[in-house]
């Protein structure tokens, strides 16, 4: 595997203590909701003129994005991931992507993805870039990556039972960025990936 390299300037992270300079003041802090995915954090906040205020959001959770090249030039292509996604009662088009587990690094999480959402395993990696998740309530980094012609795996591994439906599609480049204009992809962060490769490396895969 050959080294990565970052095309774009570091992102770093919000920390979560908030800094000095924040409007709001945590004056007590609580989970409220959990499950084995899921965790709800509820603030009480105070602010510089004596407000109230109450502000929830789930834990953070960084997760890893995947973006598989194989081939150049006319016959460049990408994976995407088709799959059910029950809280907008649709199939979606994706990226792989995935959270990190306990003890993973950003890599490690978006090959472990690779393999278990396409099958594939292995070619070169970079960075693509770093950004928060969509939604304000949701914290949390996306990691993404770009890795050029990944190998198929003899064996795959086997499914979580949550993305049993999960099918790997391989999509040529100009139907890619029809799916991307007309709207057929429309989950961000899979949106935010697909838009740095063009912006920044389309000269690289075609």
């Amino acid at each position: 595997m050959e080294a990565m390299s970052d095309p774009l300037p570091p992102f770093h992270r919000h920390p979560i203590a908030p800094p000095d300079d924040a409007p709001w003041r945590i004056t007590a802090a609580s989970c409220v909701y959990e499950n084995p995915w899921t965790r709800v954090i509820e603030e009480h906040l105070d602010s510089a003129q004596g407000e109230k205020g109450l502000y929830a959001y789930f834990a953070p959770v960084d997760c890893a994005v995947v973006v598989p090249v194989l081939g150049k030039g006319a016959g460049a292509h990408v994976h995407l991931v088709r799959q059910w996604r029950q809280a907008y009662r649709q199939y979606t088009w994706e990226l792989p992507c995935g959270r990190l587990d306990a003890g993973e690094t950003p890599l490690q999480a978006g090959q472990r993805e690779l393999a278990e959402e396409c099958g594939l395993h292995g070619g070169s990696w970079e960075v693509l870039g770093q950004w928060l998740h969509s939604d304000a309530r949701v914290a949390g980094t996306s990691h993404c990556f770009v890795v050029r012609n990944p190998q198929t795996l003899a064996r795959p591994p086997e499914k979580d039972r949550s993305e049993k439906d999960l099918q790997s599609h391989a999509v040529g480049l100009d139907q890619l960025w029809r799916m991307l204009d007309d709207g057929s992809i429309c989950q961000v962060t899979t949106v935010a990936a697909l838009l740095r490769l063009r912006l920044y490396m389309l000269d690289e895969v075609t």
